[in-house]
């Protein structure tokens, strides 16, 4: 007997229904998964940044308690080179006890009481947990001095102006003479009208403070340039503001080398023509002998022509200073 045949089409489409009614509801299970997932996920999210919102505000407020309330300043402590005493520092200061140890700026605070307090050059500015604020202080030291009125303005060697009513000099202060302050505010800087004859002022105070050049008695502003006047007897033309390092240095050892043949000697060293220093004794400018030697006050050449100078000094005379003399 002969068994009908089935129709392959019928079946094929009857098991692509089944199996697409499989996929379906699959699907719509995995979709529900995933979409729980999700949503937990989100939830997890939202919940951390919660706690890390809550942390930070946390933080903050902790932080700001820490810098305005735990810790108050209980104790100002001076230190290093005190002039005024701490009743004066505290009142210039601004600050007071119970204020925010963390709340004081520091640059500020140095700028503070040095302007105040005009022989304060700096203060660094600590702290000392928990509640002592300390301050070290370097003194400004007085450096050259203007006369004004019948006293002086006295001024270090930055060129602030400490005093602007000073009645006596100390020791190793020169005076200024040639140009005047255009203003006498004490803690501000000196100013000598022109830009460039202040800075070159200052250059030079600075220049001499340090390298140790001590003896200075004056300084001159003369045709448009300055001059150091040794112990009122030497005057030290320093010519251009260029190696003032090296001319100071120069100059030491001229007059070193004239102070030991004659430890009164009067005269000029002039420093403007480098590298050499040429010294004149007498009232008179100093005369370039010649453009490679120095001679001393009787005219004997210290030098040799690089500008170094003789460990014993020969008894010659260039023609230079013989025709000089003769003249």
């Amino acid at each position: 007997m002969t068994q009908p045949r089935k129709n392959p089409r019928k079946n094929t489409a009857a098991g692509n229904r089944a199996g697409a009614g499989g996929k379906n509801n699959l699907s719509r299970d995995e979709a529900r998964s995933i979409s729980k997932k999700k949503q937990e996920r989100k939830r997890q999210i939202k919940k951390r940044l919660s706690l890390a919102l809550l942390a930070f505000v946390v933080i903050c407020v902790s932080v700001i308690l820490a810098l305005t309330v735990l810790f108050e300043i209980n104790t100002i402590a001076f230190k290093g080179e005190k002039v005024y005493s701490n009743a004066q520092l505290v009142e210039a200061s601004g600050v007071e006890i119970g204020d925010s140890l963390f709340s004081v700026n520091e640059e500020k605070l140095s700028d503070l009481l040095s302007k105040k307090l005009p022989y304060i050059k700096s203060a660094t500015v600590s702290r000392k947990l928990p509640d002592t604020l300390v301050i070290e202080l370097k003194a400004a030291r007085e450096c050259a001095a203007f006369t004004y009125g019948e006293g002086y303005i006295l001024v270090d060697d930055e060129g602030k102006i400490l005093d602007n009513n000073a009645t006596m000099l100390r020791e190793n202060v020169a005076v200024v003479s040639g140009v005047s302050p255009k203003s006498a505010t004490e803690g501000e800087l000196v100013s000598l009208g022109k830009e460039n004859v202040t800075s070159d002022f200052i250059t030079i105070i600075s220049a001499l403070r340090e390298n140790e050049f001590n003896g200075v008695t004056e300084i001159r502003f003369e045709n448009n340039e300055f001059k150091v006047v040794y112990q009122d007897r030497i005057i030290i033309k320093m010519g251009a503001m260029e190696n003032l390092e090296v001319k100071l240095q120069r100059a030491k050892a001229a007059i070193d080398k004239e102070n030991q043949m004659n430890p009164y000697v009067e005269g000029v060293l002039d420093l403007g023509t480098e590298p050499n220093a040429y010294f004149k004794a007498g009232e008179e400018e100093a005369v370039t002998i010649s453009p490679e030697y120095v001679t001393d006050a009787e005219g004997n050449v210290v030098t040799d022509k690089n500008g170094d100078f003789l460990t014993t000094t020969p008894n010659t005379t260039t023609s230079a200073e013989t025709k000089a003399s003769e003249e």
